[in-house]
């Protein structure tokens, strides 16, 4: 049974709360985003919109705006026939005026036509000129009014960058890690404030247009951000300066580059060659460095005596000369001590001149690492700017490697993962792929060799050196480090790590081994498709994706026979379950667990998806490719997004976007906010690009669990036919089916019911509870108030499949049993043989087990056809075998039967079912009109 809780949590509505006076940094910066469009007239002289995402940024509040110039190209080339509108946060159109551009930069300023005295929301400037790597940034756009935002850090170039067709110098741009996709186009980098760095540039980002085949290599091309900088060299003296409360760090806390800050100088430049070989920058095509030449990496100094451990791929074919780089510039050459395969990690010894001690890394202790925490990834392949990647500890497992949910990819080979405080707690292995995952595509996720392995891996080899017999301590764990493991993602992820689920589809097939012709056919369950879910009720009740287990469902919504589920939780517990309910055009199923009196299961508290905000942070854990339990870390990037999802027949409406890493596996998982509570269901996602999660809100799962799910429909339980609706005196009779059980017993619209089966109705979760309990074809006693008297009704609910037929068909139907109307049943077992075959003198191979009694027939389909009374024996239908055309008869002796044959014929727009009837004694063939019950 529901718990209590859990139905007020899911059948209430939740009003929106209140949002903010102020608004967050990003909710802010937003409001001087703005939807830049290029319009024409057509021959009709209808104004036609260029179609393409395209953002531009409010500088100044007099209405100076910052785009990219391709945006506004062809207002350039044929001022007379484009013209540039601009539209705000409150979505109020406004005309533009083309003042400069630079096509080397790529750059264009305009002047908002606004009133005489109006003023306009504006961004302030950054006060550091450059942020420093690592920095936590926000980029922003407003294509066609939808404000986005993606999450990331800052990284720096190492060399020119190619902007369309020309070529940037690295001091001119920046770049990061979040995803600056195209809806980003000309929208601003801000930094922790809302402060504005720079201006998104993603001309040369590709869009995709189909999954990438097994093996492909996927170049998704690359975003820049123009710095302020280079917009004031642009645009001289119409830069507006950088405002005073804008000062960068020093007014806001980011403890993600505070660690990058404090491994920087450890983390050095590998190279397999000798120094004056050595590549110094990466191709401009390449600005993030992430297809570097052979032997070219990166490593991280453990003690100041020059011990390294980089990537052991950089090493193959055992290179002559090992060069390393420190960020001083300096160069050592440097010997292996030893290789672990397992791992892919070497440990290296720089050839140093007597007494020179090097700046080193601590190493931390990756056995205490928690799923959830913030990690970077610092590669220095090129030396000049640090490579950096930004996420969360995905899992911590005791055997294998760290995953993590942030990019790795082969330019950061033997890079450092780093926690919260700037401690080495993983080499970073490109190489060392997820299964199921690809290595050439984004997807998020990644692995480090932890070094806690290390320290046990290379004890002999630095034994034999005749140094320390192990790489150098972990610090001991603080106040500092408890606390950060015990707040924002890490202390989500251990509130809710037992009410999130890994589901695994599974079915049956014969076990291989050959033929025994004296056995029994034998079966083994094997994985067929696997996903996420999200325990709602101790009970043990569970939503998932439609999707999911829709392999493992019939058409009608119950789980085929074949077909098992199981599902475990991250502490090792497996259950079986069973799909109750599904909605397919919602994409949800609800799912209960088969638990025993011992079993203890948690749920996850429902929050509200209506007052979400654009860059609000979230949590989302699954079980992608099979990864179980992993942890991903974002924010919402937009709100109300629709969206087509390949495979998929309906396009899902008005979804939660996240640019938390959602991939395959993750359907049907949670979608947490920071207090942990739920706030959508995660349905779809990109496995090839990064920053396109999308989430089912938990607003529309409310209603579809109360409308859909836990519907006599949806559970397939006894049908009452009526409702329930709110009211200050108590709750009132709503929605009564007139055909419906209730209203044959005298139930009315606006009785005000005090109670089902002697329980007491308070309302909807009470009445949903007692319907749920509620018996088929059993008198249910219900206690009503009528115009200030008591009254008692007793209706007699209809089974699921009896209501479906009904609604199908026009029929209320009961089965008759051979053993309790034999004589009857044995009687029109004959006749319908003899009418069907034509043979008066005929007898059927089988009596019939049993047989259907019309009860009563809807109004609206009652005619000649069928009365009440009659007995419904029989479908017959037409089939075709290559040429020859037959007539068959399907006998119905049940009401399963009748569901499945009739239902089979019920078609949206209409069908006719041929049936054979008892009437009197008399067999009659009539056509039943059936239609699919909305």
């Amino acid at each position: 049974m529901i718990s209590l809780a859990t139905l007020t949590s899911l059948l209430l509505t939740v009003g929106p709360a209140p949002v903010p006076a102020d608004g967050s940094p990003v909710e802010k910066a937003l409001a001087a985003v703005g939807d830049v469009a290029l319009r024409f007239d057509d021959p009709s002289g209808n104004a036609v919109r260029v179609e393409r995402p395209s953002s531009g940024v409010v500088i100044d509040p007099r209405g100076w705006m910052i785009t990219a110039r391709h945006l506004v190209a062809e207002a350039l080339t044929e001022p007379d026939a484009y013209r540039i509108e601009v539209a705000l946060a409150n979505g109020r159109a406004r005309g533009a005026r083309l003042v400069d551009h630079d096509e080397r930069t790529d750059l264009a300023l305009l002047e908002l036509e606004l009133e005489e005295g109006e003023r306009v929301a504006a961004i302030p400037l950054a006060g550091d000129a450059c942020p420093r790597s690592g920095a936590r940034v926000h980029a922003l756009g407003r294509p066609r009014g939808k404000p986005y935002a993606f999450a990331g850090a800052t990284r720096h170039a190492n060399g020119p960058v190619r902007l369309r067709g020309g070529e940037l110098a690295a001091e001119e741009l920046l770049l990061a890690d979040a995803a600056l996709l195209k809806e980003i186009d000309g929208g601003a980098l801000v930094d922790g404030g809302g402060a504005l760095l720079g201006i998104c540039n993603a001309s040369h980002v590709l869009e995709l247009t189909r999954e990438p085949e097994e093996g492909e290599t996927i170049d998704l091309g690359h975003g820049v951000i123009l710095s302020v900088e280079t917009l004031r060299a642009t645009f001289p003296g119409r830069i507006p300066a950088a405002a005073p409360e804008a000062g960068g760090a020093a007014l806001w806390s980011d403890p993600l580059a505070d660690a990058v800050a404090t491994v920087a100088d450890a983390v050095v430049c590998v190279w397999a060659g000798a120094p004056e070989e050595r590549p110094l920058a990466p191709e401009p095509d390449d600005p993030h460095g992430r297809h570097p030449p052979a032997g070219l990496g990166s490593g991280v100094l453990i003690d100041s005596a020059g011990l390294l451990l980089t990537h052991s791929r950089l090493l193959a074919g055992s290179p002559e000369t090992i060069t390393v780089f420190l960020s001083s510039g300096s160069a050592f050459a440097a010997t292996v001590l030893e290789r672990r395969g397992s791992g892919n990690v070497a440990l290296l010894a720089l050839e140093l001149p007597e007494g020179l001690r090097l700046p080193c890394a601590t190493l931390g202790d990756s056995g205490a690492a928690r799923p959830g925490e913030a990690v970077a990834v610092v590669a220095a392949p090129y030396r000049r700017a640090p490579s950096i990647s930004a996420g969360v500890l995905a899992a911590c497992e005791e055997e294998g490697p760290l995953r993590l949910s942030a990019e790795v990819h082969a330019g950061q080979a033997g890079a450092a993962l780093v926690d919260a405080r700037g401690r080495v707690i993983g080499i970073a292995d490109p190489d060392l792929v997820p299964l199921g995952t690809h290595s050439e595509i984004e997807n998020g996720l990644a692995l480090a060799t932890p070094v806690d392995h290390l320290r046990t891996a290379f004890a002999d080899a630095l034994a034999a050196r005749g140094g320390e017999s192990s790489l150098p301590a972990a610090p001991e764990q603080d106040e500092r480090d408890a606390l950060r493991r015990a707040s924002g993602v890490p202390r989500v992820v251990a509130q809710t790590r037992d009410a999130l689920l890994n589901v695994y589809v599974k079915v049956s097939a014969p076990r291989s081994g050959g033929f025994d012709p004296f056995g029994g056919e034998e079966t083994v369950a094997h994985t067929q498709g696997l996903g996420s879910g999200v325990v709602i009720d101790e009970s043990g009740l569970a939503l998932t994706n439609w999707h999911v287990v829709e392999s493992a469902t019939e058409p009608d919504g119950t789980q085929r026979a074949d077909h098992e589920l199981e599902v475990s939780l991250p502490n090792g517990e497996r259950y079986a379950a069973r799909v109750l309910s599904t909605a397919r055009d919602d994409d949800l199923a609800l799912l209960q667990l088969e638990l025993s009196a011992a079993d203890d299961v948690h749920s996850v508290p429902f929050g509200d998806s209506q007052t979400l905000m654009v860059g609000q942070p979230v949590i989302a854990i699954g079980n992608p490719f099979g990864l179980a339990n992993s942890v991903s870390a974002g924010i919402i990037s937009t709100l109300d997004r629709d969206t087509h999802i390949a495979g998929r027949v309906r396009a899902l409406k008005g979804m939660i976007q996240t640019d938390a890493a959602i991939n395959p596996g993750n359907s049907g998982g949670a979608l947490l906010d920071l207090e942990g509570r739920l706030v959508g269901i995660n349905s779809a996602g990109s496995n090839w690009i990064a920053g396109r999660g999308f989430a089912i809100p938990v607003q529309r799962i409310r209603t579809v669990f109360r409308e859909r799910l836990l519907s006599a429909q949806g559970l397939r339980s006894a049908y009452l036919g009526m409702g329930l609706e709110e009211a200050e005196n108590g709750p009132l009779v709503a929605e009564l089916d007139l055909d419906g059980p209730a209203a044959r017993a005298g139930v009315e619209e606006g009785d005000r019911l005090l109670s089902i089966a002697g329980a007491a109705i308070d309302g909807r979760v009470e009445f949903t509870q007692a319907v749920l309990a509620a018996r088929p074809d059993t008198p249910l006693p219900i206690e009503l108030e009528r115009a200030g008297r008591r009254i008692r009704r007793a209706p007699i609910p209809l089974s699921h499949t009896a209501w479906t037929l009904y609604r199908q068909c026009g029929l209320e139907l009961e089965a008759i049993d051979y053993s309790t109307e034999t004589d009857l049943v044995r009687s029109v077992s004959v006749d319908l043989h003899r009418a069907f075959t034509s043979d008066p003198a005929g007898s059927p191979r089988e009596l019939m087990a049993g047989a259907l009694r019309v009860v009563r027939v809807r109004p609206a389909a009652r005619g000649p056809a069928v009365e009440p009374g009659d007995l419904l024996l029989g479908l017959q239908s037409t089939e075709r075998d290559l040429d020859i055309e037959r007539t068959a008869l399907r006998r119905l002796e049940g009401l399963a039967q009748a569901a499945e044959a009739i239902g089979a014929l019920a078609t949206l727009e209409g069908g006719v079912a041929r049936c054979w009837i008892w009437r009197a004694g008399e067999m009659l063939r009539v056509d039943l009109p059936v239609r699919r019950a909305r």
